[in-house]
C-alpha cells in the first residue's frame, strides 16, 4: 500500500476553497465556478440542448443589514434538504 503525503484540502463537495488569515481572523473564499461549468456542460451533452445565458438574481451590495441575517425565511426549516454544492449555485456571479 502506498500512502501519499498530506496536501491542502482545496475541494469540498465540488467547491474550490482558499483560506486566508490576518492577525485577527481567518477567512474562507469558496468558488463553485468549475463545478457549475462542468454541470452545465454535462447537461448540454446529455440533453443535446444549449443552455441560454442569463443574469443570476442577487441582492445589490449593501442592501442586507447585519440584523437581516438573524431572521429566517419561509424555507429556513427545509434548507437542509437541498444538496450541498447546488444550494448556493444562484449566488455565483
Amino acid at each position: 500500500m502506498e500512502i501519499e503525503e498530506p496536501t491542502k484540502v482545496e475541494r469540498i463537495l465540488g467547491r474550490k476553497q482558499e483560506l486566508f488569515s490576518d492577525e485577527k481572523r481567518s477567512y474562507v473564499a469558496m468558488s463553485m465556478e468549475e463545478f457549475l461549468q462542468s454541470s452545465c456542460e454535462t447537461y448540454e451533452n446529455l440533453s443535446k440542448t444549449k443552455i441560454k445565458e442569463s443574469i443570476a438574481p442577487y441582492m445589490p451590495e449593501g442592501s442586507i443589514n447585519t440584523s437581516d441575517w438573524q431572521s429566517g425565511g419561509m424555507l429556513a426549516e427545509s434548507a437542509s434538504k437541498f444538496p450541498g454544492p447546488l444550494d448556493s449555485a444562484g449566488q455565483t456571479s
